[in-house]
């Protein structure tokens, strides 16, 4: 298909680009029309730098790239992550960063944060038995801090002074959170250093502050990518566009819809078009207003709710194709009957037939036809499931939560009781209730414990207390197993 005129123009032109491309109006298939444009123009492949949010973007690029055979072993087609790793490793010396161990995992995180979680000290985050939910959101805070490029001494020092003012109680509250927050990062920052470790967010924050420290660094990367690409531009958070601004050199070309933000949880700048006008000045602006996915009527809806959005750029949409059938809002009273409702729906489309564009022919819908689409991941499995408790080919497209599942939960919590059993009350506290000891019990056992915390420093009492050490345990014969357990598991 020939490209309209927006989209030539957002191919041929060179500088200082930002192309607004409304849904279904080809952002992608302009990148790699421009990367096409500049090898026929004589550009060496080597000097081009096109920057993708996912893997498989950028494996989508390079595979459409060798269709018209491009020479894509001298381009660099990557994602921020990989691309900013790759710097990491052409520079270690400079960079200072050391990680001959590898990348650590959210998984390994959560592991770390779960171990040493009676060392930190908590001042005012309440950790109660909800232990795997707070080390969740505390790296998830550190990992937000990261994109906005704080680091953990700064985010103290900012702790300091606030909490040397007279605060507000609700105030002196977030900020001792806080400081709690910025504790944990600094013990985090010190074990990656330890252990010779870096994670995802180090790999973009880090090479940003190369570049800042080192600007003959900085000078190489942009002498050698004369052009930089940034495909779903809407998706890049503070850490990145400071990235974009270093590396780019009279040519930039970023393509993005402030309609489609998708990373808003992991940190998407929600200024970052207009942080793009101002640092560049002189931007050429181009609009690609054609869509070519959607009906009528769905683009009409999408128009609708998204003219009242703050900050968001004027775009008129268009469509060529038919209106297409009516949107359908459903309320449901629970989740059981959302999910029978949903699932019904697939069912019923199944008995229908349909215009299929790409085919150009009408045929029956196929349950490949369908997609359920959640707001977060893990309200997909309970749609999963069901499908596939009805015999439905169904697929689940990324990683379910593997820490959130309570058998795992419980597995963790047998593991902390065996390393310090002494120190491990959270997770006793989890493994007795998960065993079917009453709230009653659990509480008895809690505040027998706390005499004996009370005397002993580096002891909260609870393991002992389940022992009949020292204090008498209640008297509860749901104690009695998972007392023994407990005991030949710590004991071998």
């Amino acid at each position: 298909m020939a490209l309209n005129p927006s989209q030539e123009a957002a191919v041929r032109n060179s500088g200082v680009q930002l192309v607004l491309a409304g849904p279904g109006s080809g952002k992608t298939r302009v990148i790699t029309e421009k990367v096409l444009h500049l090898l026929r123009e004589g550009v060496p492949a080597s000097a081009i730098l096109a920057l993708t949010f996912s893997d498989k973007a950028a494996l989508e690029m390079l595979e459409r790239l060798k269709e018209e055979k491009a020479p894509v072993a001298d381009l660099t087609v990557s994602t921020f992550h990989s691309f900013c790793l790759s710097v990491l490793e052409e520079n270690v010396i400079d960079s200072g960063i050391s990680f001959a161990s590898g990348v650590i995992s959210r998984a390994n995180q959560l592991v770390w944060g779960l171990k040493n979680i009676d060392a930190f000290g908590f001042g005012y985050i309440q950790v109660g038995n909800n232990g795997v939910d707070v080390i969740e959101s505390i790296v998830e805070g550190i990992s937000a801090f990261r994109d906005e490029l704080i680091g953990p001494d700064e985010l103290a020092a900012y702790c300091a002074a606030k909490r040397a003012s007279a605060l507000p109680p609700a105030e002196e509250e977030d900020v001792g959170k806080l400081a709690d927050l910025a504790k944990v990062y600094q013990a985090y920052e010190q074990y990656k250093r330890a252990e010779k470790l870096i994670d995802f967010d180090d790999m973009i924050h880090e090479t940003v502050r190369l570049f800042q420290r080192k600007p003959l660094v900085l000078d190489r990367y942009r002498s050698r990518y004369r052009y930089l690409l940034v495909d779903e531009f809407q998706d890049t958070n503070f850490a990145q566009l400071q990235l974009v601004k270093q590396l780019a050199n009279g040519n930039v070309c970023v393509v993005g819809d402030d309609d489609q933000t998708i990373y808003r949880f992991r940190g998407a700048y929600l200024t970052n078009f207009r942080d793009f006008r101002q640092h560049f000045g002189a931007v050429e602006e181009v609009l690609l207003s054609h869509n070519y996915r959607n009906t009528g009527t769905i683009l009409s809806l999408a128009l609708q709710l998204m003219q009242k959005a703050p900050n968001r750029a004027e775009k008129a949409l268009l469509t060529e194709n038919p209106p297409g059938d009516p949107v359908v809002a459903a309320r449901c009273e629970n989740e059981q009957a959302e999910v029978e409702f949903v699932c019904g729906e697939i069912e019923r489309l199944l008995s229908t037939a349909f215009f299929s564009r790409r085919e150009q022919r009408e045929r029956p819908y196929r349950y490949g036809d369908c997609a359920i689409v959640c707001r977060r991941r893990m309200e997909g499995v309970k749609f999963y499931k069901h499908l596939k408790q009805q015999g439905v080919p169904a697929e689940f497209v990324g990683e379910m939560d593997f820490f959130a599942a309570p058998a795992i939960r419980d597995a963790i919590a047998y593991l902390t009781c065996i390393e310090n059993p002494l120190a491990a009350g959270i997770a006793l506290n989890r493994i007795l209730k998960a065993t079917g000891v009453s709230e009653v019990v659990v509480q008895k056992v809690n505040i027998r414990a706390k005499e004996i915390a009370r005397r002993e420093a580096g002891n909260d009492g609870v393991y002992e207390t389940l022992l009949g050490t020292g204090t008498p345990v209640p008297a509860a014969p749901e104690l009695l197993d998972i007392r023994d357990t407990l005991r030949s598991l710590v004991e071998g």
